[in-house]
């Protein structure tokens, strides 16, 4: 399975400690690519980047200065890549799942809190081909994609 974990940092020099902590927990158990860009990246290069990588899952690591951007990402993602499964973690996705749910149905999952074991459950189950998805507590899915 291959898995991107990305973000929009705010500037350039800055680095994604999240996406990282991910990787390394999940040890070689999945192909995982780490994607960084910024804010002020055109939307069309990071969806074009990603597209060529071919993931079967692409997280991203929301946090307040990047949710918009990211959001608009995650649309025209599924545009290109329906089949791929979108799951969003952090700080600013964490706390109120339902209405991200509900203005971006776009979005496969959420990971809620520290997403290091949720992230893994969900790479390692079906949830990537299920037509039904349940919901634990660190991590909420839709019943249907």
């Amino acid at each position: 399975m291959k898995v991107v974990l990305a973000t929009l940092n705010a500037k350039f020099i800055h680095t994604s400690l999240a996406i990282r902590l991910l990787k390394a927990y999940s040890g070689n158990e999945f192909d995982i690519d780490l994607a960084e860009y910024t804010i002020k990246d055109p939307a069309m290069n990071i969806v074009s980047d990603l597209y060529q990588r071919k993931p079967d899952v692409i997280g991203f690591s929301c946090y307040i200065w990047n949710i918009e951007e990211t959001l608009k990402l995650v649309d025209l993602l599924k545009k290109v890549l329906p089949d791929t499964f979108i799951v969003l973690g952090g700080p600013e996705v964490s706390y109120d799942t339902e209405y991200w749910m509900k203005r971006c149905p776009n979005i496969d999952a959420i990971v809620m809190g520290d997403g290091k074991r949720p992230s893994i459950i969900c790479c390692r189950s079906s949830l990537v081909s299920a037509s039904c998805i349940t919901c634990s507590a660190q991590l909420i899915a839709r019943a249907t994609r």
